[in-house]
């Protein structure tokens, strides 16, 4: 795990979501720092419905970190939201990190 964690040279600001305002918006804590990898790139998922949708990116986390859809990520004065989240398994079956799949 040693190895993965000197991947994660970018920091972000993690504000998860608390709950919906009476607007129908999204409520965020006031964040914490989290180190991280942001990857801002044009990825395409085949959803299970078989329909593709595009993400513009995904962030690598470690994998004690605690991210849920919704959350956001304030990196490079951006605000990211998380699509999906997903553990990331050595050949052990162990947890090495986690994928966050941000638009």
């Amino acid at each position: 795990m040693a190895e993965l964690r000197a991947y994660l040279t970018d920091t972000a600001m993690l504000h998860r979501r608390t709950g919906v305002s009476a607007y129908g918006e999204d409520l965020l804590d006031t964040g914490r720092e989290i180190r991280c990898r942001v990857r801002r790139r044009r990825l395409q998922v085949v959803l299970d419905d078989g329909e593709a949708q595009r993400y513009p990116g995904e962030v690598w986390l470690e994998p004690d970190a605690t991210i849920a859809p919704g959350d956001r990520l304030l990196y490079d004065g951006d605000y990211l939201r998380v699509c999906a989240v997903e553990q990331i398994v050595d050949v052990a079956g162990i947890s090495v990190g986690l994928r966050a799949v941000v638009d």
